[in-house]
């Protein structure tokens, strides 16, 4: 169903709930959900590997939460679970001087960090008075980790997160319908061996 109006055309299904899309050279086209995923900022993927040949317990290492494009966005939160007998989460942030940061410039009510032990960390930020739209990727909250304990052979989990207080709201508060791409962490125990 299309309703035009001076104002702006709607495109909704069978029980009128509006369906998003960009008009994009007098054309309509949906529009996808945003992607929230977690990166490794050394690599731009989401694995996280590291051996023991050049990595201890006792290390940190960073993950970046971002989101690809988005539409009056206004406020998000990020809560990411971990194994908490492999990993520790030792601070996040929200990367407010990055001008990549979702809410660069813009006065804000942030979530302060929360840390489960048991093995979750959540961090939220909302805009003040309006949301933002964009097209490419920005970031959201830098997570960083420490590894606590050494495998046998090799310790692996998700940074997950896939759950529902990973969430984006617009500036109605009502919720964005997103995309959650995890992160997955894996740590290798190398055994050397002499050559004779």
């Amino acid at each position: 169903l299309v309703i035009n109006n001076p104002d702006n055309t709607l495109l909704m299904n069978s029980n009128f709930d509006e369906i998003p899309t960009d008009k994009i050279n007098g054309v309509y086209e949906l529009r996808s959900s945003p992607i929230v995923s977690v990166r490794n900022p050394l690599t731009g993927t989401a694995n996280f590997t590291f051996y023991s040949n050049m990595t201890t317990v006792g290390s940190r290492f960073n993950t970046t939460v971002v989101i690809s494009h988005g539409t009056d966005i206004a406020s998000w939160e990020v809560r990411m679970t971990y194994n908490s007998t492999i990993l520790n989460a030792t601070r996040a942030w929200r990367p407010t001087t990055d001008a990549q940061y979702i809410f660069y410039g813009k006065i804000t009510n942030p979530s302060p960090p929360y840390f489960n032990r048991s093995g979750a960390v959540a961090i939220g930020d909302r805009a003040v008075y309006a949301g933002v739209s964009f097209t490419s990727t920005k970031k959201l909250a830098t997570i960083e980790f420490e590894i606590i304990s050494a495998p046998s052979k090799r310790s692996l989990c998700n940074l997950d997160i896939n759950n529902s207080d990973t969430y984006l709201l617009d500036s109605k508060v009502n919720e964005i319908p997103t995309t959650e791409i995890s992160g997955y962490y894996e740590y290798i125990k190398l055994i050397l061996h002499d050559v004779a």
